[in-house]
């Protein structure tokens, strides 16, 4: 099951700001778990979805055979500091998501080759990521950078998972991710950690195979 978050995809797009948050995707993803009828699943995060999966975890471990936490932080990410995300929030307001998911048609500036060649040889790629950023809520975008730039490190908290934990990395993400992998491996006992090389921050479409072959070792 691979759900649209609020603010995302097809999902709702909730009007207010207060309507945005790290923890009301926790409850959100919860809820769905409910509604499927599901005592027990492994639970895959991927970037932020992955902060949301490591609260689940920490707030709800018994319910978890398993834990998948791929490209993401335990801390407030590291994008680049501040002037990032000051360039993110006035391009947001100032320009809208349409203005933005243009940019997106090519590679963006210095973006590893994997990414290049995503560009290059499947068709439809560029339109496909523009379509993602189209189907996304700015306000949504806002409130939630706002957070993560105060997000606490949940590590020591992670210590005291007892569960089987795979964590995943691409090489050539962002250097505070792939530390941050590390970070959480080293922390969260007989974790085991996967760096895909080729890969950057979404391996499941850069290095489809290897992540696939790590992914099924894990839960085999």
């Amino acid at each position: 099951i691979a759900p649209d978050l609020r603010g995302h995809g097809a999902s709702d797009h909730p009007s207010r700001p207060q309507d945005y948050s790290l923890d009301l995707f926790e409850a959100d993803v919860l809820a769905l778990v409910d509604d499927l009828g599901w005592d027990r699943f492994v639970l895959l995060g991927h970037s932020m979805g992955g902060m949301i999966s490591q609260a689940i975890a920490v707030h709800d471990s018994g319910r978890l055979d398993g834990l998948v936490l791929m490209d993401t932080v335990p801390d407030a990410p590291s994008v680049g500091g501040g002037a990032a995300m000051l360039v993110f929030k006035v391009a947001a307001r100032v320009f809208g998501m349409k203005a933005m998911a243009r940019l997106l048609r090519k590679p963006p500036p210095g973006s590893p080759d994997s990414v290049k060649r995503l560009y290059a040889e499947r068709p439809g790629y560029g339109e496909w990521t523009r379509s993602k950023v189209l189907a996304t809520s700015p306000l949504m975008a806002l409130a939630v950078m706002a957070e993560l730039a105060t997000l606490a490190d949940r590590v020591p908290e992670l210590r005291s998972l007892d569960l089987p934990v795979l964590v995943i990395a691409g090489e050539h993400d962002i250097r505070g991710f792939v530390d941050g992998s590390q970070r959480m491996a080293d922390a969260i006992p007989g974790a085991t950690l996967a760096v895909l090389p080729g890969a950057a921050h979404n391996p499941q479409l850069e290095t489809p195979d290897a992540l696939w072959a790590s992914l099924t070792r894990f839960l085999d």
